[in-house]
């Protein structure tokens, strides 16, 4: 409230003081942003080079044939959460993997679940394997994709996320493919104007790819494994130098606003020395 705020007290030096510790920060603030600004538009342009060598990798060619995905894979969609139902007779609090929890990155996060009730049949039936294809079903993100890199027993899926297990494909392979479609904004077109898309089940059997032989999908999925790796690191380390840079901004605002940096001091200006004759045949 505005009483409130008019009684908090805070420190106010010289009027001088104030003028330096503003200049400081402009001084400083500037070069901070503009290294976080470059760093920014350096992880668009690696993501962007990424996004072209997997659609260049991923290029049909002859011989590859473009097959429905409910031809060479098995799709599941989670279950619906039923918070403040009672749980039935043999239900078992297991945790699950929501939408959340399918990272950008292609990852999927399996540390602090939530969990909620199934029953040992639905655990069966929607348990994660080492090579399953997450795809978040709905929202913002629909269509992003994660991979399941080995088996997690005990874990199951929430219906927010598609579960997709290949039967006739490498699951590596697919897992490119789909993320191919997902960067490129097939799903946009995919469901044209509606505001809130839901990859249903049947929609995404439906879901046309090109496979060629099953040693090239491995071959090709082996290949972009390699050079996003070394494009996923340089985006680290830029992300990385963002944060750096976040936490130099803190700690300067922290220094200055507690007096542990003389702001008079780094604000003053050098001192100005006539150059003599002599200093000119010095050295």
């Amino acid at each position: 409230y505005q009483k409130d705020a008019a009684g908090i007290e805070i420190i106010v030096p010289p009027i001088q003081d104030q003028r330096a510790i503003a200049n400081l920060f402009a001084h400083e603030t500037e070069q901070i942003d503009g290294l976080i600004a470059e760093q920014v538009r350096l992880m668009d342009l690696l993501r962007e080079r990424a996004t072209a060598v997997v659609v260049a990798a991923l290029a049909p060619q002859g011989g590859w044939v473009a097959s429905r995905i409910k031809h060479f894979a098995e799709t599941s969609l989670g279950k619906m959460l039923d918070a403040g139902r009672a749980p039935r007779p043999g239900d078992v609090p297991t945790s699950y993997v929501r939408a959340a929890d399918v990272l950008a990155d292609g990852s999927v996060n399996f540390s602090h679940l939530n969990e909620m009730t199934f029953s040992v049949e639905e655990i069966e039936r929607l348990d994660l394997r080492a090579g399953d294809v997450l795809i978040i079903e709905g929202g913002a993100t629909v269509g992003r994709p994660g991979f399941v890199t080995s088996d997690v027993p005990g874990v199951s899926f929430q219906k927010t996320v598609n579960r997709v297990r290949t039967t006739a494909a490498d699951p590596r392979f697919l897992y490119w493919s789909m993320r191919s479609l997902y960067d490129s904004g097939f799903y946009n077109s995919y469901y044209g104007s509606v505001s809130f898309a839901h990859l249903t089940g049947e929609k995404l059997r439906e879901i046309s790819l090109w496979l060629p032989s099953i040693e090239q999908q491995r071959t090709i999925a082996r290949r972009l494994d390699e050079l996003t790796l070394k494009i996923d690191v340089l985006i680290k380390e830029a992300e990385s130098l963002i944060q750096m840079a976040r936490e130099r901004r803190s700690a300067l605002i922290t220094a200055v606003v507690t007096g542990q940096a003389d702001v008079r001091r780094a604000a003053r200006p050098p001192a100005i020395r006539r150059v003599s004759r002599q200093d000119g045949h010095d050295g």
